[in-house]
């Protein structure tokens, strides 16, 4: 049965069939492909661990988000759509692993890293059915809706968001999103730019309004009619201007990844074969140096007698589509928003970081934290594929530095 945490209102439905799929999963049955699947929260460390893994370990190729697809073919002329977001990600991943077997004229091994937001629950079958091993990342929420707050409100200060009439001038009193406030309190600097550093180096978002709330909900990946099945029940169309508040919380929710995760691992219980999955927190990756972590895939992945390449591997790469966006639009929305850090980090950095004050996030915020703490807790205390806390987590320098954490994992059964 699905964890009490679960929280999902719609059963996925049945994905549209893929002939990349069927061609990949072919592949993967003959023994010609072996897939690592890393599947984690946004902001929750999944570029760094997946970035860490294929320079370790023996990998001969990455893709990291094959599903970050951009606005559905169509969306400039707001024309029905019919393109499938099953064929898109799988024809990206067939079509790097068909480079990697002509390169190596042997057996291939790629890891593949998506993020919770961008998976919609149909899909979780199809993945489990090509990757037999799952790496399932997981961090505090206080620490990751922090960051991924910043990360949605990042592409305001980008431009990004601009077609939209919110920019970095945009005078603070005056920033509306389909006639909601961005603003509940007004800040005491007069544009957003000037708002937002103030924000950040505060660590205080609690004047957030409304309006803000609806700035998170405008990403191209809400354009698609399938995950507006998966967050809302229903497609409701390319122009969400016209949602209601509740509806926005709830796009809102699934933006941030852990009703997207509880639907995902509720839909992989129904797979008739399950995968050697492992639940791992990224503090505690933080701690060891993903040592654990890498040692489990070195033992299970990559035993004896079975082919490793990585000697002569291509260098890492986020965006597996990057063909998909000009550069002008792909740093808009993702280079300095999502992976900048991660992709200039050369190991695990240590944690350093405490967590935020549940009353210094937006109103609008408050509600999904309690709800993702407790998912988190769950999975780090009862499930059985999670990884113990390491040993160096729980000393000094490291012990009292996130509160929550140490007492998540002293308390594991």
């Amino acid at each position: 049965s699905s964890p009490p945490w679960c929280g999902a209102t719609h059963p996925p439905r049945a994905m549209s069939s893929s002939s990349s799929f069927a061609a990949l999963e072919r592949k993967c049955e003959a023994g010609e492909v072996r897939i690592v699947f890393v599947l984690g929260l946004a902001r929750g460390g999944t570029t760094a661990i997946e970035k860490y893994l294929y320079e370790t370990l023996p990998f001969d190729g990455q893709l990291n988000e094959p599903s970050l697809l951009g606005p559905p073919p169509g969306a400039e002329a707001q024309a029905p759509s019919e393109a499938s977001r099953s064929e898109a990600t799988f024809g990206r991943v067939l079509a790097h692993v068909e480079g990697l077997l002509a390169e190596s004229g042997r057996g291939v091994t790629v890891l593949v890293k998506e993020v919770t937001n961008k998976v919609v629950p149909s899909m979780v079958e199809q993945w489990a059915r090509l990757a037999k091993w799952w790496v399932v990342v997981v961090r505090n929420p206080l620490l990751q809706m922090e960051s991924r707050l910043k990360s949605m409100l990042d592409r305001i200060d980008s431009g990004a968001l601009a077609q939209h009439g919110l920019r970095r001038e945009s005078l603070s009193g005056a920033m509306h999103v389909a006639g909601r406030r961005v603003f509940a309190e007004m800040p005491a600097v007069p544009t957003w730019s000037a708002a937002y550093v103030e924000m950040k180096r505060a660590r205080d978002f609690s004047g957030l309004g409304a309006g803000a709330m609806r700035a998170c909900t405008l990403h191209p990946f809400c354009e698609w009619p399938e995950s507006q099945e998966a967050m809302l029940g229903v497609a409701v169309g390319r122009d969400l201007s016209g949602l209601s508040d509740e509806q926005c919380e709830r796009i809102v929710d699934w933006r941030l990844g852990w009703t997207a995760l509880a639907q995902q691992l509720a839909a992989l219980e129904l797979v008739p074969t399950q995968p050697d999955l492992v639940i791992v927190d990224f503090s505690s990756v933080q701690a060891d140096g993903a040592e654990a972590l890498v040692d489990r895939l070195r033992a299970r992945v990559f035993e004896d007698g079975v082919p490793a390449g990585g000697g002569n591997k291509a260098a890492f790469e986020t965006c597996a589509n990057g063909d998909l966006w000009s550069t002008g639009d792909w740093d808009k929305w993702y280079a300095a928003p999502c992976f900048e850090k991660a992709t200039k980090a050369r190991a695990i950095e240590p944690p350093s970081k405490v967590p935020l004050s549940p009353e210094k996030f937006p109103p609008f915020l408050r509600p999904k934290l309690e709800s993702a703490c407790r998912a988190w807790a769950d999975l780090l205390r009862r499930d059985p594929r999670a990884l113990p806390p390491p040993r160096a987590a729980l000393r000094a320098p490291f012990l009292g530095l996130d509160p929550l954490y140490d007492a998540v994992s002293t308390r594991r059964r």
